[in-house]
């Protein structure tokens, strides 16, 4: 049983989960933007069944599901009925009807183990799809690729203004991002939306103040490194402004650093700085109700040349 349901998440070459996303880069003198995001919206039950809310190619919106057997089935919400996207149960070299295009009603497990090389990397294990011409001369699918547990990797297709391909560029599912172009990159996350104060009695003097843990990140996963120039030993801050934009806390009052000028080469990699915050003001008091905006920034000579930003919530509970 175990290793049925490994190979079973090894065949998963669509993971529709709510949250995954995929970009892609177009290609071909036909593209009528230069990327697209496709993204697992939300689910929703129809008729006792449970469906996936997918945004796809165009922005069209389809309710999808999949089988033990590793169908995708599409609900058309006119007919109630539901029509094949996908059978990657299929055997390779075995055709199938798919409703996936109406100018592609046919489609064939070309290769197993296919090679591909592309913007996310090079893979020799990839599923392709084979469209074989047929209803339109000027339109429809002619191939895709697909990576375990990753999802599309390349679409091609026909257009009247001729071939057009895209390229995937980032995945991310809940397992994170796992597939990306080589890119550089800054940001800052927090561990959580809405923080709650305990204003219970007995209030604790003390224990009322929620504790945030703030991540900083600096990733470069491209082959060129950067330079970073510092003026102090400082390397990194943080500040948490009201809904007026008015400060309210900074990470970096009260701190002192050297005066050495400091330079840095980083990447490729990833650099993470860690930082529990308690939401506080100046009196030590929980911060009152309402929305913040936290700021991170690099202490590079640049001023906030680095820097990123998110909101959150502080609510009191009496």
């Amino acid at each position: 049983m175990l290793l049925a349901a490994q190979l079973l998440c090894a065949a998963d070459y669509f993971p529709l989960q709510p949250g995954h996303q995929w970009a892609y880069r177009c290609s071909g003198a036909a593209c009528s933007e230069e990327t697209v995001v496709v993204e697992v919206l939300r689910e929703e039950e129809v008729d006792g069944r449970r469906y996936v809310v997918l945004r796809g190619f165009g922005g069209a919106l389809a309710w999808l599901r999949q089988d033990d057997e590793g169908v995708i089935r599409a609900l058309d919400r006119r007919s109630g009925s539901e029509q094949v996207w996908y059978k990657f149960g299929a055997s390779e070299g075995e055709t199938y009807p798919t409703a996936l295009d109406p100018c592609s009603p046919v489609a064939m497990i070309a290769s197993e183990n296919a090679s591909y090389a592309g913007p996310a990397g090079r893979f020799s294990d990839a599923l392709r799809i084979y469209y074989p011409p047929a209803l339109c001369s000027d339109a429809g699918l002619t191939e895709e690729y697909f990576l375990a547990g990753a999802g599309l990797l390349r679409r091609t297709e026909v257009t009247i203004a001729g071939p057009r391909s895209y390229d995937l560029i980032y995945a991310r599912t809940k397992k994170g991002v796992i597939l990306a172009e080589p890119h550089l990159g800054f940001g800052v996350a927090v561990d959580r939306p809405v923080y709650v104060v305990n204003r219970m009695p007995p209030e604790i003097p003390g224990e009322a103040v929620p504790r945030m843990t703030v991540r900083i990140t600096l990733r470069n996963t491209t082959e060129e490194p950067v330079r970073l120039r510092f003026p102090t030993s400082q390397r990194y801050n943080l500040e948490i402004r009201d809904s007026e934009g008015q400060p309210v806390w900074r990470w970096s009052d009260g701190k002192a650093f050297l005066m050495v000028y400091g330079e840095e080469e980083f990447g490729p990699g990833e650099r993470n700085y860690v930082e529990t915050v308690r939401l506080a003001g100046p009196e030590g008091q929980p911060l009152p109700e309402g929305r913040y905006l936290l700021q991170a920034w690099l202490a590079t000579e640049t001023p906030r040349g680095w820097s990123a930003s998110v909101e959150f919530e502080v609510r009191h509970v009496h």
